[in-house]
């Protein structure tokens, strides 16, 4: 999310994101923010092109493939925002979900922090 406090997908290796793009002739639909090192690697329309042609593959299937992926990204889309806004309803379920594990989260960071100050900061610590 914008303020950084939302993930929305977390990628695995292997993963792969911007083939709407790519195969849409489009713009990018999302910006993507890694929260650990990783490694990404760039894959143009046009190398993807001729990498394609150069092994005769069946760029109409390939197409179809893609056409329903994007059905299934714009159906999942969907879905997500409709959950965002009923999370902002204070009477709803997910509404209540949302805060209990938002507040526990908080507590866990918190009882995290007292135990590193415990930890390194005490009188008696080693890291003193």
């Amino acid at each position: 999310s914008a303020d950084d406090k939302i993930v929305y997908c977390e990628l695995t290796a292997g993963s792969f994101f911007g083939e709407t793009a790519l195969f849409f002739k489009q713009h990018r639909t999302a910006t993507i923010r890694a929260c650990r090192f990783c490694e990404a690697l760039l894959l143009t329309k046009a190398d993807l092109d001729k990498e394609l042609i150069s092994r005769e593959f069946d760029l109409s299937r390939m197409l179809a493939i893609f056409q329903d992926l994007q059905k299934s990204n714009n159906y999942r889309n969907s879905a997500m925002q409709a959950n965002l806004k009923a999370s902002e309803n204070e009477k709803s379920k997910l509404y209540k979900l949302v805060r209990k594990a938002m507040e526990e989260s908080d507590r866990t960071k918190e009882s995290w922090i007292m135990r590193m100050k415990k930890k390194h900061f005490s009188p008696n610590a080693h890291f003193r």
